[in-house]
């Protein structure tokens, strides 16, 4: 039960720090995401660490993020609790959430390799 909550939150947190790592590095918070962009980059130019996010970074915590619904979810499966509905229902929300900002990003990566 508790494991749900941490591969839940994770995926939570991950998916926030992708929607906002720019505004976290500019004011110095160094998040999993931002410590991402920072690694595959030496260079601190916006343009340069935006490339390094959508290339590398952006990438890797999808695959993350799947990783950790896939978790939370056998989690819930393999759990006896009496009424789990609620807690499915929170994951199925957070999941429906990531696949539509998944799917913006195929539409924004297909407009840009038509420039």
């Amino acid at each position: 039960f508790r494991n749900f909550f941490l591969h839940y939150l994770t995926a939570k947190q991950i998916n926030d720090d992708l929607h906002d790592w720019e505004e976290d590095y500019a004011a110095g918070r160094i998040t999993p995401v931002v410590a991402l962009v920072l690694k595959h980059t030496l260079s601190r130019e916006i343009k340069v660490l935006r490339v390094a996010f959508w290339e590398h970074v952006l990438p890797e915590c999808c695959r993350t993020l799947v990783q950790c619904f896939a978790r939370a979810e056998h989690t819930l499966l393999q759990a006896t609790l009496p009424h789990p509905q609620p807690l499915f229902l929170l994951l199925t929300q957070a999941k429906r959430e990531f696949h539509k900002a998944e799917q913006e990003i195929r539409t924004i990566h297909e407009f840009i390799s038509t420039q």
